[in-house]
């Protein structure tokens, strides 16, 4: 496992901040200043948000932004209920205006991208170390090429979950925000992902709800399944405490459409075994078939992997001990993509791509909110 740097900090005259040295495998080298503050109140108390949005490449050849005001809609909200200052926290035009230019500005300079991510983050600046209210907040957007985010292997159909059973639990509902996508509420599903799921050649995590036997989401999707009723979809309620995300909601939408009973209710762990069809969404995945999860087979660590001083125990107890084991279900049985969950990520792609005649061949009627697609100019008209 590698050694993550340490970072040393001193307070310039003008009142920035700025790392000069950093300590890397125990030996300490010179850095450039990064100039933000070590003190940043959502660097030390979770009071930070973040979402995404994708701007696609469209059928007609130009770029826009999927669901764009709902984005910006949402980042204000959530910052809202962070309890961030009023006065410091942008409307939803101010940030669709800002999704828009930084689109159009860095796609050109995105390698080969066709597809523009928008990362959006908000939340509390005050540079007062010390537990108190903040008076301050701002928000950014950062941008990247819209590679496949849960890219399939070759020759696979879906993606593969690691599903640690009670080990990793969604963020529990007395934190007083758990439906917005706070950084106080994905710590533990973004080490689970990033460093365990790939221990096990897995793409993803499969968490639960905070107490008892029902599933949630990934760590950045939410959940559809089908069971015996080849005609009702089946996704975690929103009691479950996932996340009310942008993508799940359009395929509820498309779901109905297409003349599909959509039954928002709590799933069981153990109704895996009897799923037909599962896929997962997100608005950087988009909608994903699953074709197999790996269960842990031991999900009770000794107690002394949690000492203090221990901080890598954990990690390595994971990697020795899980011990996950394919689950034996109809999904993962098939071989391919469940028919009803395929067309329906036909659809949606369809309707992403804004491809017209796809989406009238599978959505005989379906008309598509105006503001679901917000244009990107090219960076002469900005």
């Amino acid at each position: 496992m590698g050694v993550k740097p340490l970072v040393y900090s001193f307070e310039g005259a003008d009142g920035s901040y700025h790392h000069t040295h950093m300590i890397v495998q125990g030996e300490i080298r010179e850095t450039g200043g990064i100039g933000h503050s070590p003190y940043r109140h959502d660097g030390h108390y979770g009071t930070r948000i973040f979402g995404g949005a994708g701007a696609w490449m469209c059928a007609d050849g130009k770029r826009r932004i999927f669901r764009g005001p709902d984005h910006a809609r949402r980042l204000v909200r959530n910052m809202m209920a962070l309890g961030l200052p009023r006065e410091t926290i942008p409307t939803a035009e101010q940030v669709l205006t800002a999704m828009v230019k930084i689109a159009s500005l860095n796609a050109a300079e995105l390698t080969q991208a066709q597809d523009v991510y928008l990362r959006i983050f908000g939340g509390a600046w005050g540079e007062e170390l010390g537990v108190h209210a903040t008076g301050t907040a701002d928000w950014q957007i950062i941008t990247r090429d819209l590679t496949e985010y849960l890219k399939l292997p070759e020759g696979e159909f879906g993606i593969n979950l690691l599903f640690p059973g009670r080990l990793f639990r969604r963020a529990s509902p007395y934190n007083g925000y758990p439906h917005i996508k706070s950084a106080a509420n994905y710590p533990l599903g973004a080490k689970f992902k990033g460093v365990v799921a790939k221990w096990y050649g897995c793409n993803e995590v499969l968490g639960m709800t905070h107490e008892g036997d029902d599933l949630a989401e990934t760590t950045g999707s939410n959940l559809f399944f089908v069971f015996q009723d080849e005609n009702t979809v089946v996704t975690p309620d929103l009691h479950s405490w996932c996340l009310p995300g942008l993508t799940r909601a359009t395929m509820i939408k498309i779901f109905e459409h297409m003349g599909v009973t959509v039954a928002e209710k709590p799933v069981s762990r153990h109704e895996l075994v009897e799923a037909e069809g599962f896929s997962v969404s997100g608005s950087w995945s988009g909608f994903v078939p699953v074709q197999a999860v790996m269960r842990a087979t031991n999900e009770n660590p000794p107690l002394g992997v949690f000492h203090d001083g221990e901080g890598d125990a954990y990690l390595e107890w994971l990697e020795r001990s899980l011990n996950p084991k394919p689950i034996d279900a109809p999904f993962a049985r098939r071989g391919e993509p469940h028919p009803l969950l395929a067309k329906a990520a036909e659809s949606y792609w369809a309707m992403v791509r804004r491809d017209m005649p796809t989406v009238e061949r599978l959505l005989p009627g379906f008309e598509i909110p105006a503001e679901w697609h917000t244009d990107v100019p090219d960076p002469s008209e900005i």
